[in-house]
């Protein structure tokens, strides 16, 4: 599903009216009519509830007019309240659709404007007396910082909010204050429970900084515009349940473990043993048909008897770390359709060693063979960071680029920036990384970033605190390169893991966001293919 900014959700909207039956009253009545439809359902039911619809200037008002319009049909008890007066421009339009107002006359529902609305002590009050508030104000239409006396009328709600936890504030399009390109969050910006987004989500709800803010997010199709593109916006997608399932390994009845590949996973250290093991997990948990496990004795002797489905090769070990001398019994993989490498192997000075001499000086070892598929993780990036122009030596298999797959604190070493600046802008910093590196990036956090060197990007829709937590990294890599080793591209191999991964990680979420385990998010791997194969769980993206 295309990820849209401002200004190509309005190119489609013109092109849409100027080529088309369609008029703008039309697509303001069908966005509130699946406002109000989306809450009711949302809800379970509406008469008998309070609802305060906010409203601006602009077209996110009408809609949020429209919406109130149908719910108070459906027997809410519904209030308009005015942020501006219609002759004000707050957000690059002005409100006088007078038939708009008209059917709120002739319905009978109360239209208050701030201009009546003394010290908004009238809005206080309001606020303290309903069930839901709509954020009808401002939508893509922010243009400037938020000041008052707009700013005021959402502390207003913001501080009814925690007096009164059971109301809920729903966000049409937008919360107001949200940037719909960037995401960047005005200070006075409203944090909803759910936000209703119309025709095709808008990049800024799924940049990562967002996530505290927009609540749950559901789309609210629109007929003409959720099902068409603007020709002139980049290259990104949302990843989405319907597209992964188009994506994901099909498995045949006659199958066997040789038809469903075979990963080759370098892993693990004295430190950090457990890593080893859940990146083999991760990788079996997917569907790979046989995964080895290459580590040092100290690190099998642990892990052997944990994973028994796995076979192992044993790496020459050193009081430092992983041998350089492991190269030579690493020549030849070729029976092997994916490499996963670094989760916990350390940053020793022996097993840096090994790292640059294994993946960018292969070309030296006169009697070795080109690498399966690469996917290269933690410690394995962290030893690249340090090593000049890796990217032009690093060797891999000439079917697809490889994949590497940072967190924002890799990452930042791996571009020579500060963590802060691969934040401020996740999408641009995984993209022109990826075209300088020529590799796949699969850039992790809230909403992770997916880019290819040919300027694609893939976003999650996923953003699960449960998974801010030690070895869940490694369960993706895993997933990730099992995978690319049941023949999927490195694109969408690096598809299917995120977007599993998060799924996994969301349905093992239910009772709260602290204390889950990656062991547990490993072991829900399949549970989240068969939902996005078969499964009923309600899940909008």
């Amino acid at each position: 599903m295309k990820l849209v900014l401002a200004e190509h959700i309005r190119e489609i909207e013109n092109a849409l009216v100027g080529k088309t039956e369609t008029t703008v009253e039309q697509l303001i009545r069908d966005a509130g009519f699946g406002v109000a439809q989306a809450i009711r359902e949302h809800r379970g039911y509406v008469a008998g509830l309070k609802c305060l619809v906010l409203v601006g200037p602009g077209h996110n008002g009408e809609d949020g007019m429209i919406a109130g319009s149908h719910l108070h049909r459906w027997g809410a008890e519904v209030l308009v309240y005015e942020v501006t007066s219609p002759a004000t421009d707050v957000g690059g339009h002005k409100l006088d659709d007078e038939t708009i107002r008209g059917l709120l006359d002739s319905l009978g529902i109360p239209v208050i404007g701030i201009r009546s609305d003394e010290n908004l002590a009238i809005l206080k009050s309001l606020a303290d007396d309903v069930d839901i508030v709509v954020d009808a104000v401002l939508g893509i239409g922010l243009s400037r910082l938020i000041a008052s006396p707009l700013a005021d009328i959402l502390n207003v709600v913001r501080d009814a909010k925690l007096r009164h936890r059971s109301m809920e504030i729903v966000a049409i399009d937008l919360p107001s204050g949200l940037n719909s390109d960037t995401g960047a969050v005005d200070v006075a910006t409203l944090p909803t429970d759910l936000t209703l987004v119309l025709g095709l989500p808008k990049l800024g709800l799924f940049s990562g900084k967002e996530s505290d803010i927009s609540g749950r997010c559901r789309l609210v199709e629109i007929d003409g515009i959720s099902s068409t593109s603007s020709k002139t916006s980049p290259t990104m997608d949302l990843l989405t349940k319907s597209g992964v399932h188009r994506l994901l390994p099909k498995r045949d009845l006659d199958a066997h473990k040789g038809t469903h590949g075979k990963t080759f996973v370098i892993a693990g250290s004295e430190k950090y043993t457990g890593a080893s093991i859940l990146a083999v997990v991760g990788a079996q948990r997917v569907g790979s048909g046989l995964v080895c496990l290459a580590t040092t004795p100290s690190v099998n002797s642990v892990v052997v008897s944990k994973i028994p489905e796995a076979i192992h090769q044993i790496l020459h070990e050193t009081d430092d770390g992983i041998s350089v001398d492991s190269t030579l019994e690493l020549l030849d993989l070729r029976d092997y359709n994916a490499l996963l490498i670094g989760c916990g192997i350390g940053k020793s000075t022996d097993t840096a060693r090994f790292v640059e001499r294994f993946l960018c000086e292969r070309q030296d070892l006169s009697a070795g063979w080109p690498l399966p598929s690469l996917v290269i993780d933690a410690d394995a990036l962290n030893i690249l960071a340090d090593l000049p122009d890796w990217w032009v030596s690093l060797t891999g298999d000439h079917s697809g680029p490889s994949i590497v797959t940072p967190h924002p604190g890799e990452m930042a070493r791996l571009m020579h920036r500060s963590v802060e600046e691969v934040q401020n802008d996740r999408i641009g910093s995984a993209k022109s990384a990826a075209e300088q590196w020529g590799v796949i990036v699969v850039l992790k956090g809230s909403h992770t970033v997916v880019a290819s060197p040919d300027g694609h990007v893939l976003v999650s829709p996923w953003a699960v605190p449960g998974l801010a937590t030690a070895g869940t990294g490694d369960v993706l890599a895993g997933a990730i390169a099992g995978f690319l080793s049941q023949g999927l591209t490195p694109l969408d191999a690096s598809a299917c893991g995120v977007y599993v991964h998060g799924l996994a990680g969301y349905m093992n979420s239910t009772q709260g966001n602290a204390g889950l385990l990656a062991s547990e998010v490993a072991d829900a791997l399949p549970r989240a293919i068969y939902e996005v194969n078969e499964g009923d769980l309600p899940i909008q993206w």
